[in-house]
């Protein structure tokens, strides 16, 4: 009984879970990228005017910008990195103090 609804299962997965388009299928359903003349120049200029404004940014600000970025996200770590040592020790102090219980009830049951 087990072995058959094991192998329901089996067979069920394989079913369900099958692909069943086929390549041409596929091929149907994409669209065909129209590459006109106009088309591309407006790409070129596209890409022309993105890097000639990308070049006139004010380097400075960008540095200074990711110069506080990067303190910001050095001061989070180090909170974090405390957060986590403090929850430590606080974790080792409780083991601690039950294995102090623990010996000490061991000790009271062989008296």
């Amino acid at each position: 009984m087990k072995k058959c609804l094991l192998f329901l299962f089996l067979i069920n997965g394989i079913l369900c879970f099958s692909q069943t388009t086929t390549k041409i299928e596929k091929k149907k359903r994409l669209h065909k990228l129209v590459a006109t003349d106009s088309i591309l120049k407006r790409i070129q200029h596209f890409k022309d005017s993105a890097a000639t404004v990308l070049q006139f940014a004010d380097s400075n600000q960008i540095r200074n910008d990711i110069s506080r970025n990067m303190d910001g996200i050095l001061r989070l770590q180090r909170e974090q990195k405390a957060k986590q040592k403090k929850a430590a020790t606080i974790r080792i102090a409780i083991g601690v103090a039950l294995f102090v219980v623990l010996i000490i009830g061991l000790k009271r049951r062989r008296k």
